[in-house]
């Protein structure tokens, strides 16, 4: 950037567009290394494809019966496991008999011990469980009376309530007497909180008409203005476009003077906050002005301003505009920017309201965008939703000060494709909204003044002042007496009211109505305990009849293993080989039927696997086209805006090659945009590459509404890049 000031009074002033709108100088690159991919377009054949709900619900239907079909093989895998060890056990049993056999005389007498020692195993553990099942039907009889018992003491808990509360009911003795004090009391009391808050009334509202009084002898200054500077920049800028003859003149909407008081010799520091809310409101009302949709708002994200200050320093101290070095890169939520360097004579009144409407003044006005075009007009005119701006001062500028700016935004309008720039450079451009020309704020000066306040004389109302303090001091009395005899008479209403309760508690009946409750509940907790001991008596008398009776089951199982092992023994020892093979024979059936199981089920998995992928490419396309139009032709499913044309030979985006794995497509500026200019001039911002998930067999990733909207960005912005790639073509 040249460093030669003309004058002092201009304003220098670098200007950018941001990325995604100003496709003049752009191609779409592949990030793989490849050659430059072009948007093929459109071809007669094409199809529009339409998913229907029914598609979709087919689609699920099969996912959901092949899940089905998976736990169904699962349960036969399984079940064919537990043959199988079934069957391995039998044949270690035939091989064991073979064992024993051969052995006969060393385990003969082994296993008649063991007959021997089981026998009388179950004989001592069935003569045992005959007591103990004697022992369980006496401790379920023990549990019957203690419930009887409990019953009955809860029964006659519930009667002593209900009598207690039949005797509360009755009136103490003296009771009758004592209730018609307290009523009395009652009475009294009201009334004197009655008066008692009339005064605290009347007390307020003199106490107010004191403030107000107050206020009126404080205020009662005239208020003296005095101008400093006055600020205008429509001259200014004429000026700018006779030099820069190529941008359209601006139509502002009518005049304007904004006041801004100042204080003597304060030095002006920019507030970052009060900067975006005038800009807030500024870019709203050239919206309403021209019928623009959307409305933009001040971020409250941190991490967006603390980017957006370090970008502005890093444009007015290291002249960096759309390229950055703040760790971690730009917040990939912004998706677009405008930047500016913005100066001011050193002894100028400025303001932030001021420096908010020449920063939306240099973006509309583009009379300094040495690109010349409208990149920085459209992206605060298409604008939506939230905001950031950032302002950092040039450290290094002595002659004047100056500041650099940025801005940045997380989503715009439709109104960017209408926003259309026509004519060129050799006749002159210009940005039209539907045909028609856009209208600025209104022509602005920003008038600086300085306030002194002058007593005024206020005998008379010190006089009124002091008549209002004397009422309020009887007030004030008035309300101290009223409190003081609410509190007495509170007091004496509590002394009756604890003669009543003093009543009530020595009255006979109650007295023993209260007694019997009393006793009831404790004879309750007795009976309750009691049902608790007895049913732990009958957990263990049940525990000793189980233990026996699993004593008795496995003596003769014991048994039966014995004397089938004895009856082995005397088995021709070809049949116990006989049963071996067979055994083995079954075993390597149940071993066959597993894998057969297993591979049914890793077929079914595998069925599972491509319903579940069929279910979710329908799925994501059924909801992708709400926001793009599917179109079908022999090669696959392509996607294209619903604003798309359907005549031929128009770009349309191949979304199987966009969804490509590691495809991320990427605006970039022509090498030659800034070839020949020495100042910094609008540049192109590169922002995150778009990436999808990869798209297998014409299937659509579905990425919710956020991500869909993405997708469309980059659908809506590889489609400018076409239409600029066919023009230049064409010329």
């Amino acid at each position: 950037m040249k460093k030669s000031i003309k004058t002092i009074a201009t304003s220098t002033i670098a200007l950018a567009t941001f990325a995604g709108v100003s496709f003049q100088s752009s191609v779409v690159q592949a990030e793989e290394g490849t050659p430059e991919e072009t948007v093929k377009p459109a071809v007669s054949e094409n199809k529009d494809k339409e998913i229907t709900q029914a598609e979709v619900d087919s689609a699920e239907k099969a996912k959901n019966e092949a899940k089905t079909n998976v736990d169904d093989k699962q349960n036969a895998v399984k079940a064919a496991e537990e043959a199988e060890t079934n069957k391995q056990n039998d044949v270690d049993a035939a091989q064991a008999a073979i064992t024993r056999a051969e052995h006969k005389d060393e385990e003969l007498p082994k296993i008649e011990k063991t007959i021997e020692e089981e026998t009388a195993k179950k004989e001592q553990a069935e003569k045992e469980l005959e007591q103990a099942q004697q022992d369980v039907s006496a401790a379920n009889t023990n549990k019957e009376e203690a419930q009887t018992a409990l019953d009955n003491a809860k029964k006659e808990q519930e009667d002593a309530q209900t009598a207690l509360a039949e005797a509360e009911k009755q009136p103490s003795a003296g009771a009758e007497e004592n209730a018609q004090k307290i009523k009395a009391k009652e009475q009294e009391k009201a009334t004197a909180e009655q008066e008692r808050n009339k005064a605290q009334a009347d007390l307020t509202a003199k106490n107010q008409e004191i403030a107000a009084k107050q206020r009126e002898i404080d205020n009662a200054k005239e208020t003296k203005q005095e101008e400093k500077d006055s600020n205008n920049w429509k001259d200014y800028y004429d000026g700018l476009r006779k030099k820069n003859s190529v941008m359209e003149e601006i139509a502002y909407d009518g005049q304007k003077t904004e006041t801004v008081v100042v204080e003597e010799g304060k030095a002006y520091t920019p507030n970052i906050q009060k900067i975006m809310e005038y800009a807030a409101n500024y870019i709203n009302e050239l919206k309403r002005i021209n019928g623009l949709k959307g409305q933009v708002t001040v971020s409250k994200n941190p991490k967006y301003q603390d980017f957006a200050n370090y970008h502005a320093d890093e444009v007015a101290n290291k002249g960096k505009f759309h390229q950055t070095d703040y760790p971690g890169g730009r917040p990939s939520e912004l998706v677009y920017e405008n930047v500016t360097q913005m100066a001011m004579l050193n002894d100028k009144y400025l303001s932030d309201q001021e420096v908010a409407y020449r920063a939306v003044l240099i973006w509309f006005s583009e009379y300094t965008n040495v690109g010349h075009n409208y990149g920085h007009a459209k992206n605060i005119l298409s604008a939506n939703g939230e905001f950031v701006m950032g302002i950092a001062l040039d450290k290094a500028e002595k002659r004047f000060t100056r500041y650099g700016v940025s801005f940045d935004g997380v989503s715009q309008t439709s109104d960017l494709s209408a926003l259309q720039e026509v004519g060129s450079q050799s006749t002159g451009l210009k940005l039209r909204f539907n045909g028609k020309q856009l209208k600025f704020l209104p022509d602005t000066t920003f008038r600086y003044v300085t306030e002194t306040k002058v007593a005024s004389d206020t005998t008379a109302l010190r006089e009124e002042l002091a008549t209002l303090k004397e009422e309020a001091k009887q007030l004030s009395t008035t309300l101290e007496n009223q409190n003081k005899k609410v509190t007495d008479l509170q007091g004496e209403l509590t002394k009756l009211q604890a003669e009543k309760k003093e009543l009530d508690a020595k009255d006979p009946v109650k007295v023993a109505a209260r007694k019997r409750v009393e006793d009831a509940k404790r004879d309750v907790i007795t009976k309750t305990n009691a049902v608790k001991t007895a049913q732990e008596g009958v957990d263990n008398a049940q525990h000793r009849v189980n233990d026996l009776n699993k004593k008795i089951g496995d003596a003769t199982k014991a048994l039966e293993k014995a004397n089938k092992e004895k009856e082995d023994l005397s088995v021709d020892p070809q049949v116990l080989q006989d049963r071996l093979t067979h055994a083995q024979e079954e075993l390597n059936t149940a071993k066959q039927n597993k894998e057969q199981a297993q591979k049914e089920l890793a077929d079914a998995k595998e069925e599972l696997k491509k319903a579940e992928d069929e279910y979710n490419r329908i799925s994501n396309l059924y909801h992708l086209q709400k926001e793009i139009k599917l179109r079908e032709n022999g090669k696959g499913i392509n996607g294209v805006p619903n604003t798309f044309p359907t005549v031929d030979a128009l770009p349309t985006l191949d979304i199987n090659r966009l969804t490509r794995p590691n495809f991320s497509p990427t605006v970039k500026p022509d090498e030659n945009s800034d070839a020949a200019l020495e100042s910094k001039s609008e540049k192109v911002y590169n922002k995150e590459p778009l990436t999808r998930a990869t798209f297998a067999n014409k299937r659509l990733p579905h990425t919710g509404t956020s991500a869909s909207h993405t997708l469309l960005a980059g659908v809506l912005s590889l489609f400018g890049a076409g239409i600029v790639a066919r023009r230049r073509k064409e010329k």
